[in-house]
C-alpha cells in the first residue's frame, strides 16, 4: 500500500497539471499546491463551482446549439457556390450573347462557351443546382448534404484547393466552334491539329472573355475603369476578317485595346483602332507620329467586308 501512494499521487498530479494548463486563466491553481490535501481542496472547490454553474443541465441545449451553428454554416457555404455558379452562368451567357450577334469569322466559324459538371462532383451540382431545395438559413435544410461536400467542409481543403475555394472546380470548360449553327467540334480537340492560325482566332477570344470577367466589365459598366487589354505583335498568323471579328469582340466587350504591331500589320489594325502611333528610328534619333482614326476611316479600312463596309461604301464592296 504504502508503495502505491507515490505512483498514484504522481499520476493524479500529472492528470491536474494538464487540466490546469488547458486553462491556466480558469483554474487558480499554482505547482506550490501540487500536494494531496491541497489537490483535494482544489477539486471540491472546481467541482462545487462546476455544479453551480447548472452546465450538466444544459448540455441537451448546447449540442442543439452546436448542431444549429454547423447547419447554418454548411448552408451558407452552399449559398455562397449557388451565387457563384449562377453569376458564372450569367457572364457566360452574355458573352455568349456577344458572340452571337458578332459577324462570323473566318471559313465561316462563330464560337460559343460551353461547360458540363464533372462526374466527380456530379452528386454536389445536383444538390446546389436543385431549384426545390430551401438554403433559408433560419429555417431547417430540406435534405442532408451530399457526403462529398460535408466532408469538404468539414476537412477544409486537405490536400490541394477544393471547391470551397473555387466553384469552378465543380466543371470543365471548352469552347465551341460551330458551323451554320451546328457544332462542329470544341477547342480542346483542335488543339494540337491544324495550323496556328486556326486556334489564334479562340483563343484571343477566350483571353478577352477572361479578361473581361477579371474587370468585372457587366458590373462596373464601360466607364467605371481603363480596363486595359495589351498585346505585342497581336493578330499575327491571323488573317484580315479573323482580326477584325476579334478586335469587334474586345470592343464589344468594352476592353481597351494597347497593340505593338509592326507597320506591315497597319491595315489589319486600322479597321478595330482609333489612334495609332508610328515610331520611327533614325540613327539615334526617335520620331513619334499621331495618327487620329475617324469612323469613316475605320469603314473604309473594312470594306473588303461586304457585310461591314456595304452602308458606308457600297461601290467599294460592290466592286
Amino acid at each position: 500500500y504504502d508503495q502505491a501512494i507515490p505512483g498514484a499521487q504522481n499520476r493524479a498530479t500529472g492528470e491536474l497539471n494538464k487540466l490546469i494548463n488547458s486553462d491556466p486563466e480558469r483554474f487558480d491553481y499554482t505547482e506550490s499546491d501540487l500536494d494531496v490535501p491541497k489537490a483535494q481542496a482544489f477539486i471540491e472547490r472546481t467541482h462545487k463551482f462546476l455544479s453551480g454553474t447548472q452546465l450538466q443541465e444544459h448540455q441537451h441545449d448546447a449540442t442543439k446549439v452546436k448542431a444549429d451553428m454547423v447547419r447554418v454554416f454548411q448552408q451558407d457555404v452552399v449559398h455562397r457556390i449557388r451565387e457563384g455558379i449562377h453569376d458564372m452562368k450569367a457572364t457566360l451567357n452574355r458573352l455568349n450573347n456577344i458572340l452571337a450577334q458578332s459577324k462570323e469569322f473566318s471559313n465561316g466559324e462563330r464560337y460559343k462557351f460551353v461547360w458540363k459538371e464533372r462526374a466527380d462532383h456530379a452528386e454536389i451540382v445536383k444538390y446546389i443546382e436543385n431549384p426545390t431545395l430551401s438554403l433559408d438559413l433560419a429555417g431547417d435544410a430540406d435534405s442532408d448534404l451530399p457526403p462529398e461536400l460535408e466532408r469538404m467542409i468539414e476537412e477544409e481543403d486537405i490536400g490541394g484547393r477544393s471547391v470551397l475555394d473555387d466553384f469552378r472546380q465543380l466543371y470543365s470548360f471548352d469552347l465551341a466552334i460551330l458551323l451554320g449553327g451546328k457544332e462542329s467540334g470544341r477547342l480542346s480537340e483542335r488543339m494540337g491539329k491544324g495550323s496556328n492560325g486556326e486556334h489564334l482566332a479562340p483563343l484571343y477570344t477566350i483571353i478577352a472573355a477572361s479578361l473581361a470577367s477579371a474587370y468585372r466589365l457587366s458590373d462596373r459598366g464601360r466607364e467605371a475603369g481603363l480596363s486595359l487589354i495589351l498585346f505585342d505583335e497581336a493578330f499575327g498568323g491571323m488573317d484580315e476578317r479573323n482580326s477584325l471579328m476579334v478586335g469587334n469582340f474586345l470592343r464589344e466587350l468594352g476592353l481597351q485595346v494597347v497593340v505593338a504591331a509592326p507597320d506591315t500589320d497597319q491595315a489589319k489594325l486600322t479597321p478595330i483602332c482609333n489612334r495609332m502611333y508610328e515610331i520611327h528610328r533614325i540613327n539615334s534619333k526617335v520620331k513619334l507620329e499621331h495618327l487620329e482614326i475617324k469612323d469613316k476611316a475605320r469603314a473604309l479600312a473594312s470594306s473588303d467586308y461586304p457585310e461591314r463596309g456595304r452602308a458606308h461604301f457600297p461601290e467599294a464592296a460592290d466592286a
